[in-house]
């Protein structure tokens, strides 16, 4: 059964003032997204990991030897650049995801950040520096890391492999994403991106599967067709016969709302927390008075 906004711990209590206002909602197949947009101003001016890298943000391994669950960044830029949470990066030692959402301070020298391993197999340099790669992870890899760390990726990498009969040399993510090319295609087509649009609601069978959001809709228009063709491989991932279940929208949205935030480790700029509460496990990034992103999975 769906949990329900009644059942959520501590739900009694008046609702919290929202986040968000949501827009139309669109779907495709198994899919649904529904547009976030802020509302109120944002002040906090910041580049998209794509466009940073296109002018000179570099990331590779931190040291020689590698670490599997870090990564160093080279900000040379006047801007603060945003990492955000299940971006892939490729190359280096092995493929990683971004693991929490991260502005890059400006001329910032060698910065580590966490990440985690999307391809098991591979420990030998394939370039000196990562690139982005064009999808994010899926929904369910990013809350595996959450609940299970790096075992729980690895195992969420493996099973869509078998879900999709996808041989990889390295067990990567990203030959999951080619051999569903087409197909992802698809999504990409039938669910553009909405003027002003800074962030979306993601269904699956009509339950919640993740929120996405990031305060300047020009950074969010870069990184909507990676989170989309995310999105989309957690829809393909489903058995056909088999429904997604989980929390619908209120109840998702309201858990939102309502989670707990825990304090983390700075990194780079601003203020980071863990969004925990009932069935939504998430990150929150702040700069000062502004909500800069945020993550929120169902788990």
């Amino acid at each position: 059964m769906e949990p329900s906004v009644a059942e959520i711990p501590g739900s009694s209590a008046p609702p919290p003032p929202p986040l968000f206002q949501a827009g139309t909602p669109a779907s495709y197949e198994r899919l649904t997204v529904i547009p976030l947009y802020g509302l109120s101003s944002q002040s906090a001016d910041y580049l998209s990991l794509d466009a940073a890298a296109a002018a000179g943000f570099t990331i590779t391994e931190v040291d020689e030897d590698g670490k599997v669950s870090a990564l160093q960044v080279t900000n040379p830029l006047d801007r603060l650049v945003l990492l955000y949470e299940g971006e892939e990066v490729v190359g280096a030692k092995q493929n990683r995801m971004i693991a929490r959402p991260i502005l890059v301070p400006e001329r910032t020298s060698p910065l580590t950040v966490p990440a985690s391993c999307v391809e098991r197999g591979r420990w030998n340099w394939r370039d000196r520096h990562l690139t982005p790669s064009a999808h994010a992870s899926h929904p369910s890899l990013r809350a595996a890391a959450h609940r299970l760390g790096q075992q729980g990726v690895w195992d969420q990498v493996a099973a869509a492999m078998e879900r999709h009969q996808v041989e990889s040399p390295t067990h990567a993510s990203e030959d999951v994403y080619a051999s569903q090319s087409e197909r992802i295609d698809r999504y990409l087509d039938a669910l553009p991106l909405a003027d002003g649009q800074c962030g979306s609601l993601v269904l699956v069978d009509g339950a919640a599967v993740c929120a996405d959001w990031v305060s300047r809709p020009e950074v969010h228009s870069d990184l909507y067709p990676k989170l989309l063709r995310g999105y989309a491989l957690e829809a393909l991932n489903l058995d056909e016969t088999a429904g997604r279940g989980g929390a619908d929208e209120e109840a998702f949205m309201t858990a939102l709302s309502l989670a707990n935030r825990r304090p983390l480790p700075p990194v780079g700029a601003g203020s980071a927390a863990a969004l925990e509460w009932a069935f939504v496990s998430g990150h929150e990034l702040r700069l000062d008075d502004d909500l800069v992103a945020l993550t929120a999975l169902a788990v």
